[in-house]
């Protein structure tokens, strides 16, 4: 047993979900710790959707539900945005006892926060006497992801108070939360508490900083950042959120720096290739204009579609706009026929005052 869990977590840390799961369906008679390693692997990967098919089918083979499982089921809800699975998942972990568990309460917090339900996250986090980083963290993620500033600086103040030491985690939501707020000042104050704490700087930190400090008109010192960071593989997507502010606050000198870094790159990427295009256009530089179209011609580039999704009945449906590939398209347009239809008589009574 203990070898095929090694197995299953050895194949989801190689990105290998398909061999973790023939290795798992070629026994019968799984118990609580291989069916979790395949609800944590799947969502390790960023598979939410197939963790919590998991979960499912684990619950419904009866068998006994730990807080492990309980914590990765949750986390998948978090990650996909879905509440009222998150809320069933909660009364199993009342149900089975394990709802005090620092695990299975922090991702509860997690899961909360995520769906936007800050007071049911705040709720939870209080009624735990004593919380871990990772339920601070948990804390401070959430009120960062919904632009809630002021509450993350009382979260983090109060966490040093309590005398937990932030890590990088803490300080990327925070960074996140200046970024989305244009607190400039205060990231500069985050960026260098790093530096003074001896935190590891990661290019998702770099990240917030170049876009916070574009999104503000400070592209010059956005430019300095990115020359001194040391991800080079991220680059490229750096310079892109330069040349995107640039274009957004027309300063065309420093975007067409930013499109010539890009450019030379030789950089085969549909977002980057369509903001090149817009700044060359916007500068008058026509021969530039066409080579990037008939590049991106060649390569067929498009925008990538949007997706949206829905869930209905525990499923998830995914779909683009005039995205035409549902099964049940023709049924969703005669229904919406039909609702325009008893519309339109009261928006004609409307406008001609009847």
């Amino acid at each position: 047993m203990h070898i095929r869990s090694s197995l299953i977590s050895m194949y989801f840390i190689n990105n290998d979900p398909l061999s973790s799961v023939k290795i798992f369906g070629s026994f019968p008679n799984n118990d609580a710790v291989l069916w979790t390693d395949m609800i944590a692997g799947h969502v390790r990967i960023g598979d939410s959707e197939n963790a919590l098919n998991f979960f499912h089918e684990m619950s419904k083979q009866c068998v006994n539900l730990d807080s492990f499982a309980l914590s990765s089921a949750l986390s998948a809800c978090a990650d996909l945005v879905t509440l009222r699975q998150g809320e069933m998942i909660h009364c199993l972990a009342v149900k089975t006892g394990n709802e005090t568990e620092v695990c299975v309460h922090s991702s509860l917090v997690d899961m909360y926060a995520k769906n936007g339900e800050l007071e049911s996250a705040t709720c939870t986090f209080s009624r735990l006497p004593k919380h871990d980083l990772m339920c601070w963290n948990s804390m401070l993620t959430g009120y960062s992801h919904h632009g809630k500033a002021d509450e993350a600086f009382r979260i983090f103040f109060k966490m040093l108070k309590h005398g937990f030491k932030p890590d990088p985690v803490t300080i990327l939501s925070l960074l996140s939360v200046c970024n989305h707020c244009g607190l400039v000042e205060k990231g500069r104050f985050f960026w260098s508490y790093m530096e003074e704490n001896c935190l590891r700087r990661g290019p998702r930190h770099y990240s917030c900083m170049i876009s916070m400090l574009s999104r503000s008109g400070l592209w010059e010192e956005a430019e300095e950042m990115i020359m001194e960071s040391p991800f080079v593989d991220d680059y490229l997507e750096y310079w892109r959120t330069v040349l995107s502010s640039c274009i957004k606050n027309g300063d065309l000198g420093v975007g067409i720096r930013a499109a010539d870094r890009i450019s030379r790159a030789g950089v085969e990427d549909s977002a980057a290739n369509v903001l090149l295009s817009k700044i060359y256009a916007a500068t008058g530089r026509w021969g530039d204009v066409l080579e990037t179209r008939r590049k991106m011609k060649k390569l067929t580039v498009e925008k990538e579609a949007g997706l949206s999704w829905v869930e209905v009945r525990n499923n998830f449906h995914v779909f683009s706009s005039s995205d035409g590939s549902c099964m049940q398209n023709g049924e969703m347009r005669a229904e919406l026929d039909k609702l325009l239809g008893n519309l339109m008589p009261v928006v004609v009574e409307e406008i001609v005052g009847v």
